[in-house]
């Protein structure tokens, strides 16, 4: 019987992935070659929602600043 997310580890393909899954993650980083492919897939999967909310970013500084400038001699 398997607990929790524990793996049977017998049946892993010998790559890379299988022996870091064999070793653990004391922690909770790769091995370099993994750790590098996992940032990369990362950043891949992210980048454009990064790039959404950078660009709301820019869009409120603008708007704020705008709104600024317009009632800065109404005082």
């Amino acid at each position: 019987m398997i607990k929790g997310n524990a793996l049977p580890q017998a049946d892993l393909p010998d790559s890379p992935h299988a022996r870091q899954l064999k070793a653990g993650f004391p922690w909770l980083t790769f091995e370099p070659a993994l750790e590098s492919e996992y940032r990369q897939t990362v950043l891949e999967e992210h980048l454009p929602y990064i790039r959404v909310n950078l660009g709301l970013v820019i869009l409120a500084i603008g708007m704020v600043s705008a709104l600024r400038f317009s009632t800065a001699g109404r005082r």
